[in-house]
């Protein structure tokens, strides 16, 4: 079997050439890395601490988020939005990595792997990940941090460095060889590629908990945005054979997601009527279902696979499929079910073949999901190639 490696890095390859949209993000990315008042960038450190968000997943989209914005800003010269974005981001991570968060990571040596203090006493707590349900997702998150703020400032990678591998090998551990940065940390500690499954593809989200459908994953973009971050945290240390491991299961799981989860006309592994939903919401080794655990709206099905949008996501959304889709959505979705937070992942699926509509759409929207911002997916619809398709009009 031969992968096909993305060339795609820390940006997407088509750069922002109208003035007027770089103007709106510009204007955007002085609110989103703005605190509120009173507050200093060191004050972003509360989510480390409350009692509902300190989880490893409400604390992994934040620093994202964060990263995310620090690493466009960079991109558009903005130097002091940059350094606000970064303090922000190195406030919540400096806690995590000193184990002075409010609910500290602790490594579990019966099944080899990283636990949150709290759910050792209660595996139903954090999403249950001290039975290890979504680590990549999490933790990719935290990935994709540590990426961003070692390309800012590599003393983060001098200071952290152990920390660091401990994350990474929990989720993306190749098992065999050394890496060029390698702190000593014992591979034989982790299991190798713990979520991935090399004969399907893609991975199980699925921990130690039994279920009656066999493993399952919900969202297939966030294990994508795993293997992107783990890529990307490769390229950041400077060790490409560690970054080629993580880029191959990175197009694993793209080529798993888009035969799986995706539904075309053509598709030859779902019952017509079922493949009529465009997306899975949740797949099962034993079943399949169109719903996501959270919710029927077909708002919620859609943008649990899109989230988090990054440069990556371009490769995730062939456009043939796009344009099925948005005249699946166009009949069906309802706008009722669901607000902004969810319908702007979907407008960031139109852009890919009606990037101005997106745009317009996604101007005139609402607070976004927490972990991303409306900088960010303004800055990603903005850099979508100029695509001509044969049938490329918005249809109702």
């Amino acid at each position: 079997m031969k992968e096909e490696l993305t060339s795609i890095d820390w940006l997407p390859p088509n750069p922002i050439t109208d003035p007027e949209k770089l103007d709106a993000i510009k204007k955007q990315l002085i609110i989103d890395t703005t605190r509120p008042a009173g507050e200093t960038d060191k004050d972003a450190a509360w989510i480390a601490y409350d009692d509902w968000f300190q989880n490893p997943y409400w604390n992994g989209k934040e620093v994202g988020r964060l990263a995310t914005l620090a690493l466009i800003a960079e991109n558009l010269g903005f130097e002091d939005r940059k350094i606000t974005a970064n303090n922000q981001l190195r406030a919540i991570l400096d806690l995590w990595m000193t184990a002075k968060n409010g609910d500290p990571l602790v490594y579990d040596a019966t099944y080899g792997g990283l636990s949150t203090s709290h759910g050792m006493d209660n595996h139903d707590l954090d999403f249950g990940f001290s039975f290890y349900n979504d680590h990549h997702f999490m933790l990719g998150y935290f990935l994709y941090a540590f990426a961003v703020a070692i390309k800012l400032d590599a003393s983060f990678a001098a200071t952290y460095r152990t920390e660091i591998f401990a994350f990474l090998y929990d989720v993306t551990n190749p098992g065999v060889g050394a890496s060029l940065y390698e702190p000593g940390i014992d591979r034989a500690a982790f299991p190798r590629a713990r979520h991935k499954d090399f004969y399907e593809g893609h991975s199980w989200a699925s921990g130690i908990f039994f279920m009656g459908q066999g493993k399952a994953q919900e969202s297939s973009s966030e294990a994508i945005n795993c293997y992107y971050a783990a890529y990307l945290l490769a390229l950041a240390l400077g060790d490409i054979e560690l970054a080629d491991w993580n880029r191959i299961l990175l197009a694993m799981e793209i080529r798993a997601t888009r035969l799986y989860y995706h539904m075309p006309k053509s598709t030859l592994i779902y019952p017509k009527d079922f493949a009529a939903n465009k997306v899975t919401g949740v797949l099962g080794a034993l079943s399949v279902q169109s719903t996501t655990w959270f919710g029927p709206s077909t708002a919620f099905s859609h943008g649990i696979q899109i989230l988090p949008v990054t440069p990556i996501t371009e490769l995730v959304w062939d456009p043939s499929f796009v344009l099925e889709d948005m005249k699946y959505l166009n009949k069906n979705l309802d706008r009722d079910s669901c607000d902004d937070t969810w319908l702007a992942f979907i407008e960031c699926e139109r852009a890919v073949v009606h990037p101005e509509t997106a745009w317009q759409n996604l101007l005139a929207m609402g607070p976004t999901d927490t972990g991303t911002t409306k900088t960010a997916l303004l800055y990603w619809v903005a850099t979508r190639p100029s695509i001509v398709h044969k049938h490329d009009k918005e249809t109702p």
